[in-house]
């Protein structure tokens, strides 16, 4: 009884470490886009709330913390804030978000462009002020 309950134990160890999140990592998945639940702020127990440029989203039943392609004030400035609005209301209306992973971490999160309805979400935040595509300065 001894060794097959550690047999179970072996290899259940085993594939906690050998399955692969769906579509984080692998070749096959960069430039495909997948479709996406954003999950808003008020469901996120326990977890750090999204801001202008990260939020998270459900994939294939795995939970993802996900870095837009697109750089945005921090939170706890009032240009910060207003991205984050930007970014909340685009999420909120959306009937359809998707993903496409960008084959890159920042921060060890996957980068992805999202998609609100056909629309790239860091080329709204751009054109409308809140965001740019390069990395701002660091002081």
């Amino acid at each position: 009884m001894r060794s097959s309950s550690l047999t179970l134990v072996v290899v259940l160890l085993f594939l906690s470490c050998a399955v692969r999140q769906p579509w984080l990592g692998s070749e096959e998945s960069v430039g495909v886009r997948y479709d996406a639940v954003w999950i808003p702020a008020e469901e996120l127990t326990g977890r750090r709330q999204m801001d202008g440029d990260t939020a998270w989203f459900t994939v294939n039943g795995w939970t993802y913390k996900v870095r837009f392609e697109v750089y945005c004030p921090e939170d706890e400035t009032p240009e910060g804030q207003a991205a984050t609005a930007f970014t909340t209301a685009a999420l909120t209306a959306a009937e359809q978000v998707e993903l496409e992973w960008l084959d890159s971490y920042t921060w060890d999160r996957p980068v992805c462009r999202v998609f609100v309805d056909g629309e790239q979400l860091g080329a709204l935040l751009v054109e409308a002020g809140y965001a740019t595509w390069e990395a701002p300065d660091e002081e």
